[in-house]
């Protein structure tokens, strides 16, 4: 998984493959000419690194090495020979390729194993570990950015905060690899049962929280039924006890903040466990119950 870029650099992984190649020839073609027009005086080989570089740390490894194969070529037929450029021996000539494509060829492969480095780590950092989840931190952000979307396209969105009922107990009578096994069950299944647009997050404990963008009332209705059925059929194959008590709040207008918006989530699902557990409440914000402002 490959989180979201902001870098304008790292925009063009965006875009179409045949955008990519056409930018990176582009700019291979633009230093040779200029390598071309400078003469064998000025050496213009390091600067080829550049697309090489761009392309290995942005986009897939064909195009990579495409990228570092064209310097090569452009290198040798418009940089050397098209200038003039002899060698008294043809010894001299190949070995100064083989060269310059082990180094273009050791740089990219750096270059690209730094970059799926960097993009395991990112993945480890915004997922829960345990249950394969996002993490609070990374659902809180994707939240800020509905909203955002919300106030700009006016188009809905829900949240819906998910709490096991009776983990404790599990807990208490199979200890907590069992309970750490529950949990997981309950990750994947409702991972299985929702968009690939949506997205689901442990809160921390047993509480999950999902963000379903582009979702009025009856479509959260719906995704809701599925998710409890799924989840009850799966607790009665395990013979578990453990019951859901789910909080939905329906944004036809955004809030002024996540953190708003999750305690109405949170509250509802209080309301849930407080009035027999292993349902859902459904809300939409505003209306006259929603909280105005963020509770202390």
């Amino acid at each position: 998984m490959r989180i979201e870029q902001g870098n304008w650099i790292e925009q063009i992984a965006h875009q179409p493959i045949w955008v990519q190649v056409a930018v990176y020839t582009l700019i291979v073609l633009t230093i040779g000419w200029l390598d071309y027009l400078l003469g064998s005086d000025i050496v213009l080989s390091l600067f080829y690194l550049i697309p090489i570089a761009w392309a290995a740390w942005c986009s897939p490894r064909p195009v990579a090495l495409y990228t570092t194969l064209l310097s090569l070529l452009v290198i040798f037929l418009l940089a050397e020979y098209s200038s003039g450029l002899v060698y008294t021996k043809t010894i001299v000539s190949l070995w100064r390729s083989i060269t310059r494509l082990g180094f273009f060829l050791v740089t990219s492969t750096l270059i690209t194993r730094l970059r799926k480095t960097q993009d395991r780590l990112r993945w480890l950092s915004s997922m829960d570990e345990l249950t394969q989840a996002v993490n609070a931190r990374v659902f809180t952000e994707k939240l800020a950015q509905e909203i955002e979307r919300s106030r700009r396209y006016s188009r809905p969105f829900a949240i819906a905060y998910l709490d096991l009922d009776n983990f404790k107990q599990v807990n208490d009578q199979g200890g907590h690899l069992e309970g750490d096994r529950i949990l997981k069950l309950v990750s994947q299944g409702v991972r299985d049962s929702i968009r690939k647009t949506d997205l689901l997050a442990r809160l921390g404990g047993d509480e999950f929280a999902l963000l379903l963008p582009e979702t009025d009332l009856s479509a959260a209705k719906t995704a809701i039924s599925r998710i409890q059925t799924l989840l009850a059929d799966t607790m009665q194959a395990e013979q578990s006890p453990i019951t859901f008590s789910i909080g939905v709040v329906v944004c036809t207008q955004p809030p002024s903040s996540q953190a708003l918006l999750i305690h109405y989530a949170d509250q509802l699902m209080y309301q849930v466990k407080r009035t027999g557990k292993n349902a859902a409440q459904f809300a939409m914000y505003p209306d006259a119950n929603a909280p105005r402002h963020n509770s202390k």
